[in-house]
């Protein structure tokens, strides 16, 4: 009798199991095969049109062009320059963070120029002016490795200014200058220097905490929703309505909210937030890379690595621990600066523009 009772417990464990396993895979199948939401991008109230429509927007400086580059797996870049190739003392390759593009930095673009650089703007696949990774969710960047992103700006390089006898200076901010650094250590490119404006090398968790933070990312890949927004993020709307306002990215609103306003009036540049897939592919790159000996064994060119004081998007240790592990890099922080560094103060931007002035000398003396 004891016997027959124990089989018949076991019994009911193991159609109790199958019965969740049936339920967890109907659920799975559920959420992994049920449609995204079909693109909307989001509307801006007219208290901010109000404010916009009068908001300063330099233009990119007189001669500057527009070009497309054409990646190995066939999508679109988009790149621009100033007129002043010919004439200049050297060139800067500028790769800009998250979401930028290259109308939103046409004052500082113009300000290069004035101090004797011919200035190349590379957009990212996803970001401005390039092709995005899903023509059908135009704002969301979905991939989760970032190997391509770092051979892009390789066979951009190779194509353009690997043959070029003027020094090249790479000028890179945030996800840019992650991606920067890994094209440099993996493809063996040699500008004469490096600027890195705030490395996105990795994004914690914040007040999740970065166990929470994995288990998210995790969470969302299993059902393979990869390609959802992550929690808070969203298609691009202003950060706010009042255009007057200091916010977590920055310190000075006439130079922050002039992508806002391009966005308003330009929907075709925008880039919504961080996915779920682009937030992995950055944790993994920093973990199977940056922090890796292929890294620290392959990057030498001479960098500096400027870092802000009150960063509210990425801790700036990872950056410091990466930049003394390399042979020849030095980093420093700015006061009273916050992520988007290159969108700061005149007196922030004086500060980055000597430092590469300082590359700059250093190459030609050698």
């Amino acid at each position: 009798y004891n016997n027959m009772s124990l089989w018949n417990n076991m019994t009911r464990i193991r159609k109790f199991l199958w019965v969740v396993l049936i339920l967890f895979a109907l659920l799975w199948l559920t959420v992994s095969l049920w449609p995204s939401k079909a693109y909307k991008p989001n509307q801006v109230s007219d208290i901010f049109i109000s404010q916009a429509k009068d908001f300063y927007v330099p233009d990119l400086p007189k001669g500057w062009e527009f070009h497309d580059y054409i990646a190995e797996d066939g999508k679109r870049i988009r790149w621009g320059e100033t007129a002043n190739k010919e004439s200049s003392k050297a060139t800067i390759l500028f790769v800009p963070g998250f979401g930028s593009f290259a109308d939103m930095f046409a004052e500082q673009i113009g300000m290069l120029e004035a101090r004797g650089y011919h200035v190349i703007c590379f957009e990212a696949r996803g970001m401005g002016g390039s092709e995005p990774d899903d023509l059908n969710q135009p704002e969301k960047m979905i991939r989760d490795d970032f190997d391509i992103y770092s051979a892009d700006i390789a066979q951009f390089y190779d194509k353009f200014l690997g043959a070029q006898a003027k020094p090249v200076l790479l000028l890179s901010s945030s996800f840019g200058a992650h991606i920067s650094f890994r094209s440099i250590a993996e493809y063996d490119l040699n500008p004469a220097g490096h600027v890195a404006m705030v490395p996105a090398f990795f994004v914690g968790g914040g007040d999740l905490g970065d166990w929470k933070k994995s288990l998210i990312l995790n969470g969302y890949r299993f059902f393979r929703r990869g390609d959802n927004y992550a929690p808070t993020q969203e298609n691009w709307k202003p950060y706010s309505d009042d255009l007057t306002l200091s916010m977590g990215c920055g310190t000075y609103p006439p130079r922050l909210f002039r992508r806002d306003v391009i966005l308003w009036k330009k929907p075709d540049l925008r880039t919504g937030g961080a996915t779920i897939n682009w937030l992995y592919g950055l944790e993994k790159s920093h973990k199977r890379f940056i922090q890796t000996d292929k890294f620290l064994g392959n990057y030498d060119i001479p960098t500096r690595v400027l870092l802000a004081d009150n960063d509210l998007f990425v801790g700036n240790q990872y950056a410091i621990n990466s930049c003394d592990n390399l042979p020849n890099c030095s980093s420093r922080i700015f006061e009273d600066t916050r992520h988007c560094m290159f969108m700061e103060r005149d007196n922030v931007l004086n500060k980055v523009f000597d430092d590469i002035e300082a590359l700059y000398q250093a190459a030609i003396e050698k």
